[in-house]
């Protein structure tokens, strides 16, 4: 429905009298007839213009003459419309989910915040006080309800875990952290080539992934929860990874390239796999 109407105040901001029929004219015509059809063309007379005028005024409570556009929140758009569901965003947008491990906690404007065992906060970017913060970027959205099992080898001071998101989130996550810098940014992703090549590419201070050494390199719960087949589907990103990856870590991307290793994040929560933190 709101591409619809964005469609439509193109059009009538466009001053034109005639447009290519669309799904979107179609139903106007349909549905109050408005307009005349013309093999693959609908036209607006000047009637049928203040008319298409007059039904965008009623559906969205904007004159699509004279308003910038649709508001993008629901509550703006319910302030001025009858119909709250054509605000342009998702009724999520501009909010981050957040967690704090027992012990710590979130600080926003509006205060300090807990977060129980297993829950997670919806915070707008801009209530979030980052400055502090040691920002740990998750990849997976169940293992934030997971945060208290995860084993560390090293302690955090100020640990706050944001989850990336997918697509517009993870782009908002992106222009948060650099309007407000915090004390560093961690990322935590998938062992396997794409996420470390995505740890790589978001420019984290430093990555966190399971404990790998000499000692513990055959244990068999590698064999247990390595997805081999997942690594060689990554190829691709393995090339990428091998040409971008500093020399710190180079000898962590050898191991996985010589286990062929794929270990997901679900599985180093669920058999409490020892993490570590390695800076770049």
């Amino acid at each position: 429905m709101n591409r619809e109407f964005e469609i439509i105040q193109r059009f009538l901001r466009s001053g034109k009298d005639a447009t290519t029929l669309n799904k979107s004219f179609q139903k106007i015509h349909d549905e109050q007839g408005i307009g005349n059809i013309v093999g693959s063309y609908i036209r607006f007379n000047g009637r049928d213009r203040e008319g298409l005028r007059g039904w965008f005024k009623d559906q969205t409570g904007i004159d699509p003459l004279v308003e910038n556009s649709i508001p993008e929140d629901r509550i703006n758009v319910a302030s001025i419309g009858i119909n709250e569901k054509l605000a342009r965003k998702n009724v999520f947008a501009g909010q981050l989910k957040v967690a704090a491990p027992i012990g710590y906690e979130v600080q926003t404007i509006n205060g300090p915040a807990i977060t129980p065992r297993g829950t997670n906060l919806l915070v707008p970017i801009d209530h979030l006080i980052l400055e502090d913060a040691e920002v740990i970027i998750v990849e997976n959205g169940a293992v934030m309800r997971s945060i208290n099992d995860l084993k560390f080898e090293q302690p955090f001071t100020n640990p706050l875990f944001i989850y990336r998101g997918h697509e517009s989130d993870a782009r908002e996550l992106k222009i948060a952290l650099a309007a407000y810098p915090p004390a560093c940014v961690i990322g935590f992703y998938d062992f396997d080539p794409a996420g470390m090549l995505m740890g790589l590419e978001s420019k984290s201070d430093s990555l966190i992934f399971p404990k790998l050494s000499e000692e513990n390199l055959e244990q068999s719960l590698l064999t247990k929860i390595n997805q081999a087949e997942k690594f060689w589907a990554q190829a691709h990103q393995f090339s990428r990874l091998k040409a971008k990856t500093p020399d710190t870590l180079l000898p962590f991307v050898e191991i996985m390239e010589r286990l062929e290793l794929a270990i997901m994040q679900e599985h180093m929560v669920a058999h409490q796999m020892m993490l570590s933190r390695y800076d770049f």
